[in-house]
This record gives structure tokens, C-alpha cells and sequence, in this order.
């Protein structure tokens, strides 16, 4: 009995692992298709990014690219899981992208996509998706109680938002969502929490896919509703996957492997704090606008940052191995390390270009 019971565990396991391929070439392969059919309606209704004063391009690209993203994602994940939490998800992510095509159609004021933004993350809570709890260094729990209701709601809305101020070159947003999502896809699979595994690597094909028509030159942006469906749904994921899961200091690992634009959006925040400015003010010096302002071209910049978000995706996927006193000194000797590394960028920007320079030529 106890070996066939083992057998069948097995064979769950192997299904459970092909439905994480399936889902990724269900989802890229839909995404590239409906990528080129998505620019051809912008063009036609005239859902474009015309260039100004913020903007890196200098011609009309046509927006809508979001919604073939979230097609994918949303065929993937429908037809691999009939998870209550990952309908929620589908659902609510559909909602996101409708919010984002009307901002990207006639530009809403930024306090009514707000609004908009907080009562979708209140009905994704409502939903059942939420963080009700985390882990710490020492084997423990903590319990939010009555806190998960704004946490859920803070975490949703801000990772929207983080991921929209952070799409600002071709291929940017759509590469470092990539990323994050293959880190969330491994850290699900390996504590076996395959709903959140199955519609993160669905994120990772779907955004791989558009990339190629976002990479620089791009001949079609995701738009508001293809950047705050990405933040969506990562958020989302690491709810349903590494918040959920055992791992010592479950906060940290999404946290990481979703550093760059997370901590861009804090200083940018704090920058237009400090300068009695708009927290959603636009402005030219996020990470990537300093790093073109060191003299690295658009297409460089965006390579610098996605070797940056592959190797802290890496370290968060490192960071489930360990527990206890071992996973905070790990964090702090990462930290430690990422601080070096700021440091020594800011002093040798000039040998960092033409090491960029030789990978991207």
C-alpha cells in the first residue's frame, strides 16, 4: 500500500512538473501571437505613446502590448489550474489590465487610477488572497490578524505601482518581470506550492514572449495596463507562493528577488518627498535615467539591470536554503554586498560602460 501511495506521489509530482512547461509555452507561445494583432488595433484606434519631455523615443508607439501579455497569462493559468485562489488572481488581473487600457486611452487623473487600484486589491482580498502571515529567522510565525486586510491591500497596490514607474526603457519592465517570475516559479516548486508556480512561470513565458517586439528598438509598448498587470500579478504570486511557504524569512525572498524596481520606487518616493514634490510626480532619475545619465545607452542600461535582477532573483532562491541565524547573516552579508556594489558602480561608471558595452555588442 505505502508503495503504491509513493508511486502516485511520484506521478503527481511529474504531472505537476510538465504542467509548469505546458504553462510556460501555452503562455508564450499565446502572447507572440497576439503581440503583432494587439499594435495593429492600437494603430488602429490610435492607443499610442506620443514622445514628450520624459519619454526616451522620439516617434508615436502603439500601446495594448499588456493585454496580449495577460492573455497569455490568463490561458495559461485557467487551463493548467482550477485553483479558487488562481480564478481570483485571473479575475482580478483582468480587471488591472481594463483599469490600465482607459489610462492608456485617455491618461486618468493619477488619484482615480489609484482608486481604482485599491478597490481591486480590496476584491482580490475579499477574493481570498491575502498575506496572513510570515515567517521568521527562528522557526516561527507571525500572525497579521486584523493587519492582513491593509497589508494585502498596500502590497498589491505599491507592486503595481513599482513596476509602472520602473517602465520607462524598451524592454525594461517586461525583462525584470521575467526575471522575478522565474525566481517566484523556482521558490514555489520547490516548497510544492504549484498553483503559485504555474501562473508565475506563465508571467515568465507571456513576458518573454512580448519582449521580443519590446526589446529595444521597440515596435510596441505594454502601457499602464501591461505594467500595472506585471506588479499585479508578482504581487499576487509571492502571496499564494513564498509568503506562504515555510522558508525562514518569507518577506525577504519576494523582497529581493523584486529589488531593483521595490527599492527605485523607495527612493523615488523618498526624492520627491524631500523635494516637496508629488509622491507620483514624473521625473527623469530613476535607476535607469542615472545610468544613461553615466553614459550608458538606453539598450545598455536595460542589460545592467536585468544582470542585476537575475543575480538578486538568484540570491532569493538561495536565500529559501537557509534557516535560522544562518539566513540572517546571509541577508546581511547580501546586503552588505549589494551596497559594495552601488558604491563601486558611482566610482568606475566609466569601466562598468565598456564591460556593458562588449556584452551588448
Amino acid at each position: 500500500m505505502s508503495a503504491l501511495l509513493l508511486r502516485g506521489l511520484d506521478f503527481r509530482a511529474d504531472n505537476d512538473a510538465m504542467n509548469i512547461v505546458y504553462s510556460f509555452l501555452l503562455a508564450f507561445g499565446t502572447s507572440l501571437l497576439l503581440t503583432p494583432a494587439m499594435r495593429w488595433l492600437a494603430l488602429r484606434v490610435g492607443i499610442m505613446d506620443r514622445p514628450g519631455i520624459r519619454k526616451v523615443h522620439r516617434k508615436p508607439v502603439p500601446y495594448l502590448g499588456g493585454v496580449a501579455i495577460f492573455i497569455g497569462f490568463a490561458l495559461a493559468s485557467l487551463s493548467l489550474s482550477s485553483d479558487p485562489q488562481v480564478i481570483a488572481i485571473v479575475v482580478g488581473a483582468a480587471c488591472v489590465v481594463v483599469l490600465g487600457v482607459i489610462d492608456d486611452a485617455i491618461a486618468m487623473p493619477a488619484v482615480f487610477k489609484l482608486v481604482g487600484q485599491i478597490a481591486i486589491a480590496c476584491g482580490t482580498y475579499w477574493a481570498g488572497v491575502s498575506i496572513s502571515h510570515v515567517t521568521h529567522p527562528f522557526g516561527g510565525v507571525v500572525y497579521l490578524g486584523g493587519w492582513d486586510f491593509p497589508v494585502t491591500v498596500m502590497w498589491i497596490v505599491s507592486m503595481m505601482n513599482t513596476v509602472n514607474l520602473m517602465d520607462g526603457l524598451d524592454g525594461l519592465a517586461a525583462g525584470v518581470g521575467a526575471i522575478s517570475a522565474m525566481a517566484i516559479t523556482i521558490i514555489a516548486v520547490q516548497t510544492g506550492l504549484w498553483p503559485a508556480a504555474i501562473i508565475s512561470v506563465a508571467l515568465a513565458g507571456s513576458s518573454l514572449a512580448f519582449l521580443r517586439y519590446n526589446f529595444t528598438p521597440a515596435s510596441i509598448f505594454m502601457g499602464d495596463a501591461g505594467s500595472m498587470f506585471l506588479g499585479y500579478a508578482l504581487a499576487t504570486a509571492t502571496m499564494i507562493g513564498v509568503l506562504k511557504s515555510a522558508f525562514t524569512i518569507s518577506i525577504a525572498i519576494p523582497i529581493l528577488a523584486l529589488a531593483v524596481p521595490i527599492f527605485d520606487t523607495v527612493f523615488a518616493i523618498i526624492r520627491r518627498l524631500r523635494r516637496g514634490q508629488p509622491v507620483f510626480s514624473p521625473d527623469k532619475e530613476h535607476f535607469h535615467h542615472q545610468l544613461m545619465s553615466a553614459g550608458l545607452s538606453p539598450k545598455q542600461a536595460v542589460i545592467l539591470i536585468y544582470a542585476a535582477s537575475f543575480c538578486l532573483g538568484v540570491t532569493a532562491v538561495a536565500l529559501g536554503f537557509f534557516e535560522g541565524m544562518d539566513a540572517v547573516i546571509f541577508l546581511v552579508v547580501t546586503t552588505i554586498v549589494m551596497v559594495i556594489t552601488v558604491r563601486y558602480f558611482r566610482r568606475n561608471a566609466r569601466k562598468i560602460r565598456q564591460v556593458v558595452e562588449m556584452i551588448s555588442d
